[in-house]
């Protein structure tokens, strides 16, 4: 996928037509990623996108006000001082603005389409122990199970310090995969991870599968990686 310039809006030709024309590729692609349930990095880039926008207009609107202005009238109406400026006349801006207004909704009406999949996959999702439950949580194993198959990572929660907000990241390396049949369950994938990383007597070790066919790279992964850590935040 063909990703959308950090600094599209003001990088290059600012001109509606060619940057409406820019824009409608990009969405487009993101619309069939979507429809095969890729979700990621297009719902990543779509956030990143839409608050670079929303804080540009917010400068802009700022800028607008701290010009200088000459006093032109009085509305008798409002019994308001009426401004003149230059700066709404300027091309380079009205062009902006007139960019802006087509692509926020855009970005908007694509997020939304991306939170629905995203929450439709989440809802489907089942999270559960395998073994015995160990007392530490903040690392082991978990099994990601989809049909047959069953791909096995190990993971690490730590405590990550984001504008003087603690939050819960969890990192994860993958180990390898399974296909599940009568001599390979989960109980003997989780004998199989003690005897290798035997540094583990208890290792916590969790399933967390779904009935949808969506991809794990893309999709189910990130998903999974998420509603894991608010799953050990509330267990």
């Amino acid at each position: 996928m063909k990703h959308l310039s950090a600094n599209w809006l003001t990088e290059g030709h600012i001109d509606f037509e060619y940057k409406k024309y820019q824009l409608l590729a990009y969405f487009q692609q993101v619309q069939k990623r979507f429809s095969e349930d890729r979700l990621y990095p297009s719902m990543s880039q779509l956030v990143q996108h839409y608050q670079s926008l929303m804080q540009f207009r917010s400068q802009r609107n700022q800028m607008a006000t701290a010009l200088p202005k000459e006093l032109k009238g009085l509305d008798f109406k409002r019994l308001s001082l009426e401004y003149d400026t230059n700066f709404e006349e300027h091309v380079f801006f009205t062009a902006l603005e007139q960019i802006m207004d087509f692509a926020i909704p855009k970005f908007e009406a694509s997020l939304e389409e991306g939170r629905d999949r995203y929450d439709t996959i989440e809802d489907s999702l089942k999270i559960f122990p395998v073994g015995l439950l160990s007392i530490y949580k903040d690392d082991g194993f978990f099994i990601l199970n989809q049909d047959r198959k069953s791909f096995v990572f190990r993971y690490e929660m730590k405590s990550v310090e984001i504008a003087e907000e603690k939050h819960k990241s969890l990192s994860t390396s993958y180990i390898g995969n399974y296909t599940m049949d009568y001599s390979t369950t989960l109980n003997s994938i989780r004998k199989d991870l003690i005897a290798e990383y035997n540094e583990y007597d208890n290792p916590a070790t969790y399933v967390i599968e779904t009935n949808k066919q969506v991809p794990i790279k893309e999709t189910f992964l990130p998903v999974a990686k998420r509603s894991f850590i608010k799953y050990l935040l509330i267990d």
